[in-house]
Parts: structure tokens; sequence; C-alpha cells
């Protein structure tokens, strides 16, 4: 595989992550989507790691956005929490 399909994959991983978030599903619902789209994110990584001993994951898992849309839900949960 090429840089492109790395970045392919990212992208892809990062618009989805986008569209959970602004669903209109519940924080909780989002919550499991996004946990799950996390670990496909580092089963790819692990794939791509195992193949090519010159990928850079960390560029890979910081393209993908994924942790950072799981983290803000994850916030707006503890935040309801909080209001109740």
């Amino acid at each position: 595989m090429t840089r492109k399909h790395y970045e392919m994959t990212a992208n892809t991983l990062r618009n989805r992550a986008k569209a959970i978030t602004l669903s209109s599903a519940s924080n909780e619902e989002k919550n499991y989507a996004l946990f799950e789209l996390k670990n496909l994110m580092y089963h790819f990584n692990d794939i791509y790691r195992a193949e090519n001993s010159r990928f850079n994951e960390i560029k890979f898992l910081e393209a993908c956005k994924v942790e950072k849309y799981f983290q803000i839900i994850r916030e707006d949960i503890y935040l309801e929490t909080v209001k109740k």
C-alpha cells in the first residue's frame, strides 16, 4: 500500500467521526459509535504497521482525529452528569 491509501483511510475515518459527532444521536450512542470507530482505526494502524516498517503510526492516528472527536463526546457526557 502507498501513502495515498493511508491518507484515504485516515480521511474516511475522520469524516465518519465528524459525522457521528454532528449526528442527532444521543451522546451515549455517539460514544459507542466513536469507540467502535476508534477500535477500527487502531486495527488499520496495526495492519499498516505490520506490512510497512516505515509506516508512521503517530502521523496516521493524528490524521484520523478519531481520538479528538471521541474526547469531545466524553467531555459532553461528563458535563451532562455534572449538571444532574
